[in-house]
């Protein structure tokens, strides 16, 4: 479909008021929607342990972090190039990742965060990646013909 010939861009914008998102009511055109604020323990919120390879089946990995003030439960989440593996709310600051949560060999990626009693999360997650490597890999000798 193409225009009508009568129809010509407008070269003036005018700018409408919105209401912003989560239904907090309509805010001033043009202003930043405002930003998160941290709880304080955040700043101290990190890693203490994280398995970051697993070279066989049925290996273990193990996740471990500070504990934020505050927060009642953990969201730990692990994910392969499938989507979602694990996605789970818990009470400590360690997680054992169930093995059968590793199907296949490659890279999965983990993320853990704090989250208050309002059910909000509190800091932002923290998440890296780990390997898995199903069997160990054939490796065939290519020099064994050149010997002397």
């Amino acid at each position: 479909p193409t225009l009508p010939p009568s129809w010509t861009p407008s070269p003036t914008f005018t700018p409408v008021a919105t209401e912003p998102c989560c239904g907090s009511g309509p805010g001033p055109v043009g202003t930043a929607p405002p930003t998160a604020t941290r709880a304080p323990g955040c700043a101290d919120f990190e890693v203490i342990e994280a398995t970051d390879f697993i070279p066989e089946e049925g290996g273990e990995a193990v996740l471990r972090w500070t504990e934020v003030e505050g927060a009642v439960t953990y969201h730990v989440m692990l994910d392969s190039v499938d989507g979602r593996v694990v996605d789970e709310y818990i009470t400590e600051t360690e997680f054992t990742f169930p093995p059968d949560a590793f199907t296949e060999a490659g890279i999965y990626g983990w993320q853990v965060a704090p989250i208050a009693p309002n059910g909000d999360q509190m800091c932002p997650s923290i998440a890296d990646e780990l390997i898995y490597i199903s069997e160990e890999p054939e490796v065939e000798d290519e020099f064994e013909d050149f010997g002397p």
